[in-house]
């Protein structure tokens, strides 16, 4: 009986190790990517660094942290901005802790676009406001394939959307106060923006 209580908190604590990385999240902003990500409470994790990789199989290393990290009381948040992403393709991201945990592999497309390439209107919307209007250049009378994101990266919602002379019309309703990023894919190519809800 003290044998397979002994094992079963083996299994256990090694279940536990595996999951160290928890949250792991990209978010995109601008031509930026932020990386954020938690260490759950436990042992000194002795350093981590975040790898960057364009293919999702040659991984570089974008920041290592050679300190202290971890508390063995509460859970730790950690964060990164990547200031030179690569451009108008995927960029895949992980997390490797010192004691070789690997998290998964997160990833994000970043486009270059410029100013005019999607107008979202009204914003911010009111209780008034239901429906976020969105003028998506060269989208003509398409379909599109969009997703809300919160401001934290967190998807929200994933949406299959219809243009129509450029203008493409997203239901917001039942999404609470503050801020989002709308993704709209045309073809292969993704457009962001912000916006806001203020109720």
């Amino acid at each position: 009986m003290q044998k397979a209580v002994y094992i079963l908190l083996l299994i256990i604590s090694n279940c536990a190790f595996a999951q160290r990385i928890i949250n792991f999240n990209l978010y995109p902003t601008g031509t930026l990517i932020g990386i954020k990500f938690t260490l759950t409470a436990g042992k000194d994790c002795g350093g981590y660094k975040i790898l960057h990789s364009t293919d999702s199989l040659s991984f570089s290393v974008i920041e290592d942290y050679a300190g202290i990290c971890g508390n063995i009381s509460a859970n730790e948040i950690r964060s990164y901005t990547h200031q030179t992403p690569a451009l108008n393709q995927k960029n895949y991201y992980k997390v490797l802790l010192a004691t070789s945990e690997s998290s998964n592999i997160q990833s994000v497309y970043l486009a270059s676009q410029n100013a005019d390439a999607i107008k979202a209107y009204p914003n911010p919307l009111d209780a008034n406001h239901p429906i976020l209007s969105c003028r998506v250049a060269g989208s003509g009378n398409s379909k599109l394939k969009a997703i809300i994101y919160s401001q934290n990266g967190k998807n929200i919602r994933n949406l299959e959307l219809f243009s129509k002379s450029d203008l493409v019309l997203v239901d917001v309703s039942g999404l609470s106060n503050g801020l989002y990023i709308l993704e709209i894919a045309n073809g292969e190519k993704p457009f962001t923006t912000k916006f806001l809800i203020n109720r």
